[in-house]
Order: C-alpha cells, then structure tokens, then sequence
C-alpha cells in the first residue's frame, strides 16, 4: 500500500501550544503520524504529526471512532468531512451547510451528531445522511456520546444541559442550572457527566 506523498511534516512553532485548540482561525486540519503510519504497516516515534489534504478551514470541531479509521470534522463556515482511511484523505458529507459548532461519535463511527446555531443533527450511517432532530433551535456549544452513540448530552451555551436516549430523536431537558455552558463529556455509558461553563463545573 503507497502512502500520500502530499503530506507535509508539521513542527509547531515554540510557544504554540494554542495552535491545535483555537477555532477562529483558519488553521489546517492534521492527524496523528503514528495511526497514519500503523495503517501502512511501518512504525513511526509518538508526537510527530503530517498534514492531511482537507483543505484550510475554520475548522471547530473533529470526532473519530475508537479505532482512529473513522473521522469528521466541521467547520464555522459550513462544511461537514469525513475520513475513512484514518484521516489521510477527507471528502464532503451530504450534511447541510450550517454554521457548526461540535460533533461527537459513537465508537465506531456510524452513529454521529453535529451541532450548529439553531439545533442538532444527526446520522446513523457513517454522515451519509442527516437528520434535524427535536432539540430546540438554539446555539448548543458543546456534544458528547456513551459508546453507543444511544446516549447524547448536549449543553446551551447560554441556557440548560439536555439528554437524549434514544440516538439523538427526542431531548430533554435536566435539572443542571442554566449558564454559559462551553464543554461537556461523558463516559462510555452515558450514566455519568461532566459539564463546565465559565470556570464552574457540574456533575
């Protein structure tokens, strides 16, 4: 198997440590050399990191499977990719072009959810297709998902922490208290969550 000859290595520059976080710039999408180089059978030293072909965007958000071979990413100004090579090569989804904020998948790659500036999306094969779902139409800043992809959480950025269990079909509400949520995440069963918003936290 021939390798991508376009990618370039990447050597950060020294205090850059906010380079890969930062989603409001337009910054190029990398992926890590040592799952590229396991895919072609060769060995490669953790930390090395090559730029893939997707193209230069405001990119916000990237979720993979648990194997790596599975990616997509969004971006602010519309675009929905993925990757099934372990990020080597990105090509467009059908999803809508929406301006993007967080996407999660389950641990295999076939269930995912995106959400944008008015609601959520989702798709149960891979990004292939999409789905609006139920959740209000509102700005929700951050997505998380058990294994399954079966049990979702999504926080307002400025409102509650809704659920869902049920693949993202129906939401509800919960009891967290409404503020400017930014992050949430949960663990492989979906039981237990963690959410933060302007230097507070809930569980």
């Amino acid at each position: 198997m021939s390798t991508n000859t376009t990618m370039n290595k990447f050597v950060p520059p020294l205090g850059s440590t906010s380079f890969f976080v930062c989603s409001w710039f337009l910054l190029p999408l990398y992926c890590d050399s040592k799952t590229l180089m396991a895919q072609f059978g060769a060995t490669s030293s953790p930390g090395v990191w090559y730029q893939s072909n997707a193209p230069n965007n405001c990119w916000a958000s990237v979720t993979s499977d648990s194997t790596g071979q599975y990616q997509t990413a969004i971006d602010n100004s519309g675009q929905c990719l993925a990757s099934t090579d372990y990020g080597n090569n990105w090509t467009p989804t059908s999803a809508p072009l929406e301006i993007w904020e967080s996407i999660v998948c389950d641990s295999t790659g076939q269930y995912l959810a995106a959400s944008f500036s008015s609601g959520i999306y989702t798709s149960s094969n891979y990004g292939l297709n999409w789905t609006i779902t139920t959740a209000p139409s509102t700005w929700f800043y951050s997505l998380a998902s058990d294994s399954s992809g079966q049990y979702l959480v999504a926080v307002q950025f400025l409102g509650g922490i809704y659920t869902s269990n049920n693949y993202g079909s129906l939401w509800t509400i919960t009891s967290a208290p409404e503020e400017a949520w930014s992050c949430v995440a949960s663990d492989r069963t979906g039981k237990y969550l963690a959410a933060v918003a302007g230097g507070y936290s809930a569980t």
